[in-house]
């Protein structure tokens, strides 16, 4: 039996990472909403705020590389989009 490691690329290793933020995120998001307490909430505000940072840092790297490609929005679905909302509303 032999072990066999394989060792990750740079792309794969910032994936990795930038899943772990969108999750990290959205875990404290939702204790932020879900609070009762005030100096907790504010706790954990600050930390989503240093999360998102962590998260665009990430994102932004790996667009710079040309590992995470982003397609312009086009302004005619944007503009078909804004006003769907304001017409249905969200």
């Amino acid at each position: 039996m032999t072990n066999k490691t394989r060792t990750l690329s740079t792309k794969e290793i910032l994936a990795d990472c930038l899943t772990m933020e969108r999750h990290l995120t959205e875990t404290y998001n939702k204790a932020a909403n879900d609070s009762t307490g005030d100096n907790f909430r504010s706790d954990m505000m600050g930390i989503l705020q240093e999360e998102h940072q962590l998260q665009s840092a990430v994102f932004h790297w790996m667009n710079r590389r040309g590992y995470h490609k982003v397609q312009q929005a086009d302004q005619q679905e944007i503009a078909g989009t804004l006003k769907r909302v304001d017409k249905e509303g969200l």
